[in-house]
């Protein structure tokens, strides 16, 4: 009885100690998700250069954001190379065909 009464002593007296670096962890926690523009999985859900569908992108992509912002994540992972492609301006590689609709084509932004 002694033994199990110890053991709970300890186990208690544990969790007392783990509580207050716990709380300090969590200041710096990474809590990350990963936004893919491969396939257009995640990211564009249209494709083109037209203005239209240029802002359309920018608030989808905004929207990400601050969902996982509300969410309580404090990383977002952007994927930029899909497909030895990039969704941002490069001497080495086209754009994305799924920005803009058509590999090598500029959105019109960056």
């Amino acid at each position: 009885m002694q033994k199990r009464l110890f053991s709970i002593a300890i186990a208690i007296l544990c969790l007392l100690v783990a509580l207050p670096a716990s709380a300090a962890f969590t200041k710096r926690e990474f809590r990350g998700s990963w936004i893919s523009n491969a396939w257009a999985l995640d990211w564009p859900s249209v494709r083109g250069t037209s203005d239209d569908i240029i802002e359309q992108q920018k608030a989808e992509l905004i929207q990400y954001l601050n969902d996982l912002r509300g969410y309580g994540f404090n990383v977002a992972c952007f994927q930029v190379r899909s497909m030895c492609d990039a969704a941002y301006p490069s001497k080495y590689a086209p754009w994305t065909s799924y920005v803009s609709g058509a590999r090598g084509t500029n959105p019109g932004w960056d």
